[in-house]
């Protein structure tokens, strides 16, 4: 995210913000025409680019979830350029948040934290090629609370193993490996996983979440041991912690903890299909089937806010 705010999909698209789904396709495919690399070969570099640009917009203006999630936090940026404040919390983080959750940086609607094996980045479903559920499986958290300080936690990557572990973290059950940092005072750290035993002090995983200054909904996590450093966002893929004060182009500390059972939003329609396709290779597969599927008929009517298809 610039520093003037998230990216406009809506001007991408040259469409209005209460644009209707059909206004959104008919843009969206004459603009697919106007950048085709074929029509534009004076400067192909450029308009493939442009078509990378649209084709982002339109996977989230067509998506009614995903629609939703990106006028929200777009909402959130705006207000905090005019210079109005958040509104007040009427709960703690601690009662508030999710029990399992995605973290996504404010600002990149389309990008996760995932780990692999200890290392972490920051990236979006277009930059890795991986399945849904191989992708969203290493991008799922949960927060472990240290009961000696006020909002203390330990950010879990669940499904993760620590050594001795005789199985993968679970959300409310110990083990597994955290989000752990260098402490060095003023310097910045990269992000890693690392394990903590329940009982024992380890600064190098200890956080403070708070609600973001600047954006409704939104968190920053501070480290426990070193007063105004945070988690924060590096582009194009980095999770680091850094010092408030040392100012860096782009980086984003706020993230939104979005709840790990709405991770099927993030599905696309052609996956919903290709699963239930792949048993029929080679042959014809009747309507009756898709109309009859259950795992169809809940990707309409969750994702596509749809009750009615056939």
């Amino acid at each position: 995210m610039s520093s003037k705010g998230i990216v406009n999909f809506y001007a991408l698209l040259e469409v209005g913000e209460d644009a209707e789904d059909d206004d959104i396709k008919k843009s969206y495919r004459r603009l697919v025409l106007k950048w085709h690399p074929d029509k534009n070969p004076s400067d192909r570099d450029k308009a493939e680019e442009q078509i990378r640009l649209i084709n982002t917009a339109y996977a989230t203006l067509s998506n009614p979830t995903k629609r939703e999630k990106y006028d929200l936090q777009r909402c959130a940026v705006n207000n905090k350029n005019k210079g109005m404040a958040p509104r007040k919390p009427k709960v703690s983080p601690k009662i508030s948040l999710p029990k399992e959750f995605m973290l996504q940086p404010l600002g990149h609607p389309e990008k996760f934290l995932r780990y692999s094996g200890k290392k972490t980045a920051v990236v979006g479903r277009q930059d890795v090629e991986v399945k849904f559920k191989e992708f969203f499986e290493t991008a799922k958290f949960s927060l472990w609370w240290v009961p000696e300080v006020n909002n203390m936690c330990r950010v879990r990557a669940l499904g993760s193993k620590a050594d001795g572990d005789r199985r993968g973290a679970g959300a409310g059950l110990a083990g597994g490996l955290n989000l752990s940092f260098r402490t060095a005072a003023n310097t910045e750290s990269e992000v890693i996983l690392g394990a903590a035993r329940k009982g024992k002090r380890s600064e190098n995983v200890d956080f403070i979440i708070k609600e973001s200054p600047e954006y409704d909904g939104a968190y920053r996590f501070e480290t426990g041991c070193r007063r105004g450093h945070y988690l924060a966002f590096v582009p194009p893929a980095e999770l680091r912690v850094v010092p408030l004060l040392s100012e860096e182009e782009g980086r984003v500390l706020d993230f939104m903890l979005v709840d790990f059972s709405a991770s099927i939003k993030f599905k696309d329609l052609n996956e919903v299909l290709q699963l239930l396709a792949e048993p029929k290779r080679g042959t014809w597969m009747p309507v009756s089937e898709l109309r009859d599927s259950k795992e169809v008929a809940s990707y309409f009517k969750k994702v596509m806010k749809l009750t009615e298809v056939w």
